[in-house]
């Protein structure tokens, strides 16, 4: 009975969010990809030129595909037989680049602000404070990327992709220089329904 009870609650927890696959020719060499997108994090590993950063641009638009399809939580960001590729702002993903990608001439707080401009204040306000106060950064508010350390800037990066509340959140290399904060708060940095592809590299 225990094992019973314990198949149906994996079952449960662990559900389908979506489909990858594509393929993507380049004068170097091709991508060619397909795979079931779960909830919670999925993590890509490979060696250095396998393709597994061209393939977070692809499935934040930043890459035309040749053939294939993208459907995450229900949607369809790309599908070469319906002709459909959405753009990159309707797709509503987090993407927290390699480099970060920081604006160096914003404060901290305009930097997460950036991708919500267009919301309300009052709800700009609070998502900002719910942000930085659950990835421990409320101190730097105020202060520029070139004024805080390299672990901080990824916070920084990290808070500015799931303030938007993205459909899926694409991390490169997140692990680099990265103290994110332990214990009970960290369950409000991620949320439930967002889902992660969290990419290592192995050289």
């Amino acid at each position: 009975m225990a094992d019973g009870r314990s198949s149906r609650h994996v079952r449960r927890k662990v559900t389908d969010r979506g489909r990858i696959e594509l393929r993507l020719r380049d004068p170097e060499f091709t991508l060619d990809v397909g795979f079931m997108l779960r909830s919670g994090i999925t993590i890509l590993f490979g060696p250095s030129g396998a393709g597994k950063s061209t393939l977070l641009d692809c499935i934040a638009g930043l890459r035309l595909l040749d053939e294939g399809r993208i459907e995450v939580s229900g949607v369809v960001f790309f599908e070469h037989a319906s002709a459909i590729n959405r753009s990159v702002q309707w797709r509503r993903v987090g993407y927290v680049f390699q480099e970060l990608a920081l604006f160096p001439h914003l404060s901290v707080e305009q930097n997460i602000t950036y991708g919500i401009a267009s919301l309300p204040k009052n709800v700009r306000r609070e998502r900002v404070d719910r942000i930085v106060e659950a990835m421990r950064i409320s101190h730097l508010r105020r202060r520029r990327p070139a004024e805080i350390s390299g672990g901080e800037a990824r916070r920084v990066a990290l808070a500015r992709s799931l303030v938007t509340d993205p459909r899926i959140l694409l991390l490169d290399e997140p692990l680099a220089g990265l103290d994110i904060p332990r214990g009970p708060r960290s369950s409000t940095i991620f949320g439930r329904g967002t889902s992660c592809i969290e990419f290592l590299s192995f050289m």
